[in-house]
């Protein structure tokens, strides 16, 4: 389990979370079944396996904020940014039994995991074309 404070309150709204917690599971793949494109529009199919990436996501005013895992941390500031959300203090933490640097989609299953949970975190949903966007 990784511990992550991230997010130094970059995206800039006029609503401030005061605090407010989501959380969010995502699969990983052992790869992709069929990739290619048609009609122009690009298409992948992947085989989802069942060892998931969970993420919590907490978003305070208050707090300080370091950057540990980029890739997680930078999908956190964008959705807040997406979300029109400042939070001066995200705290995440990451749970995944996804072996890194496998082909297993672990960093994916962590990015939309962490998107769907900082949603959450503000009292929204993400629909699936946006956190792939």
């Amino acid at each position: 389990m990784d511990f992550i404070n991230c997010a130094n309150g970059t995206a800039i709204s006029k609503d401030v979370i005061q605090f407010k917690q989501g959380f969010a599971a995502a699969p990983g793949t052992c790869g992709e079944l069929v990739q290619g494109v048609i009609r122009g529009e690009p298409f992948l199919v992947s085989c989802p396996v069942d060892l998931w990436s969970e993420v919590t996501v907490e978003l305070s005013s208050e707090g300080d904020s370091v950057a540990h895992l980029d890739k997680s941390c930078r999908a956190l500031q964008h959705s807040l940014a997406y979300l029109g959300v400042r939070a001066n203090c995200v705290s995440m933490t990451r749970k995944s039994p996804l072996p890194e640097g496998k082909g297993m989609a672990s960093s994916t299953a962590d990015i939309a995991a962490t998107c769907l949970a900082t949603a959450r975190a503000c009292g929204r949903e993400l629909p699936p074309e946006v956190i792939a966007g």
